[in-house]
């Protein structure tokens, strides 16, 4: 059974990906293989950072987890562990640490993945409630097929293996010198909804790994044109988008067009930019040409072009100027 998105995107620069998002049910997905690349377990009580000069860039995280760069440990370990309350420490995307406490609340009913409340620690190790990171971060009602549920999703986040790497432009799930990271974010940030659309990294579809699925999302969802990992889009724009596997399928909004070609890692072509005014932006750049870049949605996948995972179809929107600077999108 596939679905079809129509979604609310996050993006505008700094700013912490609020709006909501329209989407309908993934296909059931496969158990979770083990990583090929195993690493100590982290201890919940004593999990440590260990700073690194590439660190996740904080844009990608979602809503009150925005300033939280990463999480040394495995997701395995946090899905493991005995004890209902798991305390690690974050880093911050201000390169502090941060103490949080994670707890299995849920289970996304779309996908079967966990879902967490994050909150942090005070300085005597107890929870401090009054800091839950994805309060008010909600998924509302849209149409959809009976997976989704509002209120499991609201103020939840999903834990996802690895991180985004701001300096080499990807998302990283090794596990340099055996020290493995993973994100955390609440259901409205492009991480936990690429994960939500279906696209679970470490499972497969038919014989398809998902993990490039699940990168080109968070590209495509945050209109990353260049690769310098900026954003070219405001929250609460609408998209619909589509992919060459049909785990999500093609039902733009009246008004939308093909905008964009995704790969794995970087952008595949540019029909149109989601905003206007982006041209000067873009110089140097990848420029729009619908000439070039033609809509594959609906096409077998071997017709797709060669390393295009993902396609996202827009309106085009207007601001004061073009959006990779949050103070242009419009209130």
């Amino acid at each position: 059974m596939a679905a079809a998105s129509t979604a609310v995107v996050a993006g505008c620069g700094q700013q912490p990906p609020t709006g909501p998002v329209l989407v309908n049910a993934s296909p059931p997905a496969a158990p979770r293989p083990e990583p090929p690349t195993p690493a100590a377990p982290l201890a919940p009580e004593e999990s440590a950072v260990t700073p690194v000069p590439r660190p996740q860039a904080p844009t990608y995280n979602g809503g009150g987890l925005e300033e939280v760069a990463y999480i040394e440990g495995r997701v395995q370990d946090l899905e493991g562990s005995k004890d209902p309350v798991f305390r690690a420490t974050a880093l911050s995307s201000d390169g502090n640490t941060i103490k949080l406490a994670v707890q299995k609340v849920a289970t996304d009913p779309c996908v079967q993945v966990p879902l967490y409340t994050v909150k942090k620690l005070k300085a005597d190790g107890s929870v401090d409630e009054k800091t839950d990171l994805c309060e008010g971060e909600s998924y509302p009602e849209s149409p959809r097929e009976a997976c989704d549920s509002d209120s499991v999703l609201t103020g939840k986040a999903i834990a996802v293996p690895g991180y985004w790497d701001r300096l080499a432009g990807k998302y990283q799930t090794e596990c340099p010198a055996g020290q493995c990271r993973f994100t955390l974010s609440c259901i409205t940030g492009s991480v936990a909804k690429c994960v939500h659309w279906g696209y679970v990294p470490g499972r497969t579809h038919g014989t398809e790994e998902l993990l490039p699925y699940f990168q080109a999302c968070v590209h495509a969802s945050r209109a990353h044109y260049l690769d310098d990992g900026k954003s070219f889009t405001c929250n609460r724009t609408p998209v619909d988008m589509f992919d060459k596997l049909g785990i999500q399928r093609p039902r733009p909004q009246q008004g939308m067009r093909f905008e964009s070609l995704w790969r794995k890692d970087r952008l595949h072509c540019l029909a149109k930019t989601r905003y206007a005014h982006c041209d000067d932006e873009l110089a140097g750049g990848p420029r729009p040409n619908p000439s070039e870049c033609l809509d594959p949605s609906g096409k077998p996948p071997e017709l797709w072009p060669k390393d295009a995972l993902v396609g996202i179809s827009s309106r085009l929107h207007e601001a004061a100027d073009c959006p990779s600077n949050p103070k242009h999108c419009p209130r």
